[in-house]
């Protein structure tokens, strides 16, 4: 092949890679639009969804304004109808209201004239989970039997004297819904649509009235099944590709959405693509071109080098393969004796660097230079793999080691080189740098000045060290010991906490007892003829204290976690947790009847289950929790769950001063461990398990044969 041909193939190859980045970039680009596009979708859906719930919400709070009545009350029912009547003037979208006994028969609707008999409830179910759960409740479409029209049925219970004594009623026509989505105002040509729990249409922008009441698309209901919100690709019912956006009521249950053609979202990508094709072949086209003149001027130009290359060689003939440009060919004869010359010092400065490049990759140091008189800058092969880049890929230079640099160390790292080039003398530092693929690694640097008989410098050399492991060892030593103090000043605190809370229970509670008891005696010692008047109110005082002192025993340990062992400490600690929160426990135990254990683990998962049920009353807003405990022969295991606000689990990492730590720090001292799952909003599951080994044993009800152990308060 001839030059002008391999400068052809040049432009092709080159060009290629570039067309196919702008395509990368452009195609990068349209998928970021087009993820805005969905974004916005899913939030237009999602305040669709609040928009019907607001009007739906104002209707219940109309209803239950209505069921506080004292017609209600006072059972005049004619009076609440008239009422009733006035009431739904002001209920956008309103078709009729009834009211409902608990056995879902209709008292009054007000589609007919009061004392007319009415059959029973058109939704039973709704009446049935409106008195289960004691709250409003929203019904699916139905047809209803008095108007032969679909409607939509919302209902509020009416409690008197602790139960549900009657159920209220507002029915209202789907068409209210469409005028709703009617309003918020997106393009005609997209499609609202509102489906019920029952997978049924219930509201549609786009012709209404063929499509309310039936079933929504196969797949509609597949991608929105479990899902709270989303975005995904189908066809709506009238035959027309879209990209859907949806979300789900947390009032209803409905599911609101809002179809956008799928033409409309992907128009730019086939436009952009479409220019970028004609784009990148008039490149190629152009590329070609020139290429070919330049490889004509490059021919004429390379023939001319046979002659100063003659310079080069001796008497012998060159031993190298013949070269496939023509015009370069007659070079490769000239230079054979040069190459041959050469062998000998490549060999041995190839012999050289490999022992140097070895040396440096066992040590992760990597060498540099810069000739300061050319500007050349050299690096060595662990410089680039300390650094993620390749030799083809970048030119070592100065610059592209500091866009290397994290930002935050650039500043320092170039006054620290500045310095040494300024005073010739050496520099040492560490900065951390962030390669291509976004590692953040840590560096230490040395660098040194060569001066030259003008005492000038005239270069500069120097090492980098990947040190990231060694750094991030000592980071987790420092905060493991920084926990270890957090913990202890944490212990240390609780210690205090209990200390000053005796001390105040002596002082104020049990001294001030002890004191009215020596007033009873003294006045007793002088007043003898009236000793008993003394003494009755000394003894009431000595019993009162008697409580006290045990109460307060009770609190620091419970004597029958030693006496009688754990599943009745927990039974009588579970009984004092719901007289005392008003939560109510749901406890079951498995293998623990007449059992004992080791006192260590009796005394561990009995003060893991107080602080979790500690925590549950102070954070997760719950009215019940479970508690499960069972032992089999190797482990024994604690599980507490509840349904309320949750956390971040790693929150105990994060936190080492809290009791999630204390409870996780006495199951690794037993060789245990302590798992917690939670999520905001999600509920808790606490679980320990405790390791047994061969530290457990049988015992007969009552039976203490354990020693008294006691733990740290």
């Amino acid at each position: 092949m001839k030059l002008r041909s391999h400068l052809i193939a040049l432009v092709i190859a080159s060009l290629l890679p570039v067309i196919l980045f702008a395509g990368v970039m452009i195609y990068t680009s349209y998928q970021q639009q087009r993820a805005t596009i969905e974004g916005g979708m899913v939030d237009t859906a999602r305040a669709l969804s609040l928009a019907v719930d607001r009007e739906i919400e104002a209707s219940i709070r109309t209803l239950q304004a209505l069921a506080t009545s004292e017609y209600l009350t006072s059972g005049d029912l004619g009076r609440f109808y008239r009422s009733a009547q006035d009431a739904i003037k002001s209920i956008p979208g309103s078709q009729s209201m009834a009211l409902m006994d608990t056995l879902g028969q209709q008292i009054f609707n007000l589609r007919v004239p009061f004392g007319n008999k009415l059959p029973p409830a058109a939704v039973p179910d709704l009446i049935k989970k409106i008195i289960a759960t004691r709250n409003p409740a929203v019904s699916n479409l139905f047809h209803s039997p008095m108007t032969d029209t679909p409607l939509i049925v919302l209902g509020v219970p009416v409690i008197r004297h602790g139960q549900v004594q009657y159920v209220l009623e507002l029915s209202t026509s789907p068409a209210f819904l469409v005028t709703l989505l009617l309003q918020q105002k997106f393009p005609s040509h997209w499609t609202g649509t509102i489906v019920d729990g029952g997978k049924i249409i219930i509201a549609r922008t786009r012709q209404p009235d063929t499509f309310i009441g039936q079933s929504a698309m196969p797949n509609f209901a597949k991608e929105t099944a479990g899902s709270e919100e989303g975005l995904f690709r189908g066809v709506t019912r009238d035959g027309i590709p879209v990209y859907t956006a949806f979300h789900r009521s947390q009032l209803s249950g409905w599911i609101v959405a809002l179809g956008v053609p799928t033409a409309e979202v992907e128009a730019p990508l086939r436009r952009i693509l479409a220019q970028m094709g004609v784009g990148g072949l008039l490149l190629v086209a152009g590329g070609i071109l020139l290429a070919a003149i330049l490889g004509y001027r490059i021919a004429r130009s390379a023939a001319r080098l046979s002659a100063g290359a003659r310079a080069l060689g001796a008497s012998e003939t060159p031993r190298l393969e013949p070269l496939r440009i023509v015009e370069l060919d007659q070079v490769r004869r000239e230079l054979e004796i040069a190459a041959a010359q050469r062998q000998q010092m490549e060999a041995a400065l190839r012999q050289s660097e490999a022992s140097l490049i070895a040396a440096q990759h066992l040590a992760r140091v990597g060498s540099w230079t810069r000739d300061l008189a050319t500007g050349i800058v050299t690096w060595s092969d662990e410089i680039f793999d300390i650094f993620g880049m390749q030799p083809q890929e970048v030119c070592p230079s100065y610059d592209a080691i500091l866009e290397r640099i994290h930002p935050e160390d650039r500043t320092a790292v170039r006054a620290a080189a500045d310095e040494a080039f300024k005073y010739c003398r050496p520099f040492t530092c560490e900065y951390r740098i962030i390669r291509p693929d976004g590692a953040v690694r840590i560096i230490h640097g040395r660098g040194s000045v060569v001066v030259g008989d003008a005492g000038k410098p005239i270069r500069l050399f120097g090492t980098a060290q990947d040190i990231t492991e060694s750094k991030l060892a000592e980071q987790e030593l420092r905060k493991s010991r920084g926990q270890l103090r957090a913990l202890a000043a944490y212990i240390e605190s609780v210690r205090e906490q209990e200390r000053t809370q005796i001390a105040r229970e002596l002082h104020d509670e049990i001294g001030q007892a002890l004191t009215a008891i020596k007033l009873s005696l003294e006045r007793s010692l002088r007043e003898p003829e009236d000793i008993t008047a003394s003494l009755e109110p000394a003894l009431e005082l000595t019993n009162e204290l008697m409580g006290r002192v045990r109460d307060l025993s009770l609190d620091l340990r419970p004597a029958m976690l030693d006496d009688l062992g754990l599943l009745a400490a927990l039974r009588w600690h579970l009984g004092r947790y719901q007289n005392q929160f008003k939560i109510m426990v749901d406890f079951k135990n498995t293998g623990l009847e007449e059992r004992r254990f080791a006192p260590a683990i009796e005394t561990a998962a009995y003060r893991i289950a107080q602080e979790a049920l500690t925590n549950v009353a102070r954070h997760a807003r719950v009215d019940k929790v479970e508690v499960e405990v069972g032992a089999d022969e190797e482990t024994l295991r604690i599980r507490i769950t509840d349904e309320g606000a949750g956390f971040v689990p790693d929150f105990v990492s994060r936190n080492p001063t809290g009791g999630l730590s204390g409870m996780r720090e006495r199951a690794i001292v037993l060789g245990g461990r302590l798992i917690i799952e939670s999520a905001p909003g999600g509920g808790t599951l606490l679980t320990a398990e405790l390791p047994l080994s061969a530290t457990f044993t049988s015992a007969t009800p009552g039976a203490n044969t354990w020693p008294s152990w006691k733990d740290e308060l």
